[in-house]
């Protein structure tokens, strides 16, 4: 797990677009499943959100795959609570220093993922997911083949929102963390699509 603290003013990319950086040559990344794209969103389910105290407390939840042999790394609002694992006879002081783990557990949920809603006919966005405000952001990697869960509020589904989750390709920003990452940097973003009936349950 890294902490970034700045602002995140990025250029659009392709979602499985490669670019040349500073750090060096891209390494060869290869799709698993060649029906797919190189990183994926697909739905889940909707369920109420335990956080929320109020009514209209059903959140969408989409599954984040990566679907490439490179790891990829998402921005979170929290650190998680995902630590290294400890050894059987794991001593006092070995508990009291274990580390967060930076890569993800495959098919854990993240409650705080940050994603940004866009306007549809406007030619800018504004984040509208709540747990990513500050500027203070944990970023975690999601190994080749695994995925992540994630949920969208409510107020966020809407037919008049596009909603999609900004990633990078790890070997972009190897030797390079923690940083600021200003305009002209890469930014890939994956979108995500909502079943029709899942808009129409969201309306009511």
């Amino acid at each position: 797990m890294k902490i970034i603290r700045g602002f995140f003013l990025s250029a659009l990319l392709a979602a499985c677009s490669v670019a040349q950086t500073a750090s060096g040559s891209p390494p060869t990344c290869a799709v698993i499943d060649k029906s797919r794209d190189s990183v994926f969103v697909s739905f889940e389910r909707v369920e109420r959100d335990s956080s929320c105290k109020g009514k209209n407390c059903e959140q969408v939840v989409f599954r984040l795959q990566n679907n490439s042999t490179c790891p990829i790394l998402i921005t979170t609002a929290d650190e998680g609570g995902f630590f290294e694992p400890l050894p059987s006879n794991a001593t006092f002081l070995e508990r009291i220093k274990r580390k967060p783990t930076y890569d993800l557990p495959n098919g854990v949920f993240m409650s705080s993922v940050c994603y940004s809603v866009q306007r549809l006919g406007t030619a800018t966005y504004s984040e509208l997911g709540q747990t990513c405000g500050g500027d203070v952001r944990y970023e975690f990697r999601i190994l080749g083949s695994r995925s992540v869960l994630f949920g969208v509020d409510r107020q966020s589904i809407q037919k008049n929102h596009s909603l999609y989750l900004p990633f990078s390709f790890a070997w972009e920003r190897e030797g390079q963390r923690p940083k600021v990452t200003y305009s002209g940097d890469v930014e890939h973003r994956v979108f995500i699509h909502v079943p029709e009936d899942v808009y129409r349950r969201m309306k009511g």
